[in-house]
């Protein structure tokens, strides 16, 4: 089987991304669509596991609004993402929809910058519905 270059470029760029990528951020809910909350998994932890919070790497959200990501939220778990003492991370929607993320009182470096991303799983059992909102980009996850 004979693959074009753009099939091979096509093949390349699909690689990347998922290897690049830190984490995501999605909306939580029941399979009968009640919210639970917005939560964050490293892309080496895309599963079930994380979606229900049962892996010990889940990051949580910290929104302004319920179930809102508006202009601004937070993710404020210390151990997630593969590492202790993650600093709490500040997310800010820029004008063109991307986000940019910083260290909270840190020195005002972004640290990474997030992108709309759709997908959704249904993870039975467990009862729950992820769908995914934010593809982040980052050196802080391992």
């Amino acid at each position: 089987m004979k693959l074009s270059s753009l099939g091979l470029i096509l093949l390349g760029s699909t690689s990347l991304s998922s290897v690049y990528a830190g984490f995501h951020i999605g909306r939580v809910t029941t399979t009968v669509g009640v919210y639970r909350n917005h939560i964050a998994c490293p892309s080496s932890k895309y599963n079930c596991d994380c979606f229900k919070g049962q892996d010990g790497l889940t990051g949580t959200v910290k929104l302004p609004k319920k179930d809102k990501m508006e202009d601004f939220f937070q993710i404020t778990t210390p151990n997630w993402c593969g590492r202790v003492n993650m600093p709490t991370l500040d997310f800010y929607k820029r004008a063109d929809g991307h986000w940019d993320f910083y260290r909270n009182k840190g020195d005002g470096t972004r640290v990474g910058t997030c992108y709309a991303n759709s997908d959704s799983k249904t993870c039975i059992p467990g009862g729950v519905h992820y769908g995914d909102k934010l593809a982040c980009y980052t050196d802080l996850c391992n």
